[in-house]
């Protein structure tokens, strides 16, 4: 007598659909809560000058309070770099003489140039004393999550369309 029963074929199906409704709703959980939805650089000089570098997601903000002593000493800079198999990713930091902060990450077809034309702002804030305040905000381009989106909803399609279907045939199988 064996030990284990061979699982039948429903029992397989419905295992199946199990995991392929748990990997919808994994898929949705990261389109919604991991990518960035903006990037915002504050900067002021109202008692102490400090910047306030936010990362934006769909459930909740994180900010990072950079205190800025000596303003002069600080500089925005701009990090480009390649991987094997991707396009490049713009990054730009806030250099510090203690550390490096990043800020923001740019994409796109001009990612290039927003990220000097922004660590040139920032610059002239940084090194003039009676600058404004200063607010910079990235949103990157929302093309990616939109495709993520549709992958979902054409796996939500084909995981509807494969119940339907079984359920149909075992109606049909019952009928005869």
């Amino acid at each position: 007598m064996p030990l284990f029963r061979r699982p039948s074929l429903a029992a397989l199906e419905r295992a199946l659909f199990v995991v392929l409704v748990l990997m919808l709703g994994g898929g949705v959980a990261v389109v919604w809560l991991l990518p960035v939805s903006h990037y915002a650089i504050r900067c002021s000089r109202a008692g102490a000058t400090r910047c306030a570098l936010e990362q934006g997601r769909a459930t909740r903000a994180r900010t990072v309070i950079v205190p800025l002593p000596g303003a002069d000493s600080a500089t925005a800079t701009v990090k480009i770099l390649v991987p094997r198999r991707s396009g490049p990713r713009v990054l730009l930091y806030l250099q510090t003489p203690a550390r490096s902060y990043f800020a923001a990450e740019f994409e796109g077809s001009d990612a290039g140039d927003s990220a000097f034309a922004a660590a040139r702002r920032l610059n002239v804030f940084l090194t003039t004393p009676a600058a404004p305040p200063l607010e910079l905000v990235v949103t990157p381009p929302a093309l990616a999550r939109r495709l993520a989106w549709v992958g979902l909803a054409v796996m939500a399609l084909l995981i509807a369309l494969g119940y339907r279907a079984r359920k149909h045939s075992a109606f049909s199988d019952a009928a005869a």
